[in-house]
């Protein structure tokens, strides 16, 4: 999947800085801990810079909007559908999907020294784990629980939360 996007132009190399709770090995925003402390952990967040590749999650601010309004029902529940179109509107920003600075994960296949954070991962698996053994009946899925904290992480990815 990492090479259809890099093919697709979607893959880049840069650098993420950011706040970082390594409770959660989560980055936060200050809007999302505006305190500068994790709202999980209520610990001081960390100021952390890596290098990192990035999906480029910006080139679909359109077409998502778009999306939505076309399948009203795509977000649910419809309590957080004003939530996810606001955030979307506000502009959407690259996903940092690799890191360097741990060394557990699946090794990054356009760089070795990368490996793949754990959503860019986990939204693959989704797909790809209903692309054999006539399961492709399961993708996309009708419905996906998540957690609460993850939602922010999951909900402009296409799946619903």
């Amino acid at each position: 999947m990492a090479e259809k996007n890099d093919k697709a132009g979607d893959i880049y190399k840069g650098v993420y800085e950011g706040l970082y709770c390594t409770g959660c090995e989560t980055y936060y925003t200050e809007k999302d801990a505006p305190n500068l402390t994790c709202p999980v952990h209520k610990r001081p967040l960390e100021k952390l810079k890596e290098e990192s590749y990035f999906f480029r999650l910006s080139k679909y601010q359109k077409f998502l909007l778009e999306h939505y309004k076309k399948n009203p029902k795509f977000i649910q529940p419809e309590e957080r559908k004003k939530e996810v179109i606001n955030r979307v509107k506000e502009g959407l920003k690259d996903l940092s999907i690799t890191r360097t600075s741990i060394d557990w994960g699946i090794p990054f296949p356009l760089d070795k020294k990368h490996v793949l954070y754990v959503w860019y991962e986990a939204l693959i698996n989704y797909y790809s784990a209903t692309q054999s053994d006539n399961r492709e009946k399961f993708w996309p899925a009708d419905l996906h629980i998540l957690a609460l904290i993850i939602c922010g992480f999951i909900r402009l990815s296409g799946l619903r939360c």
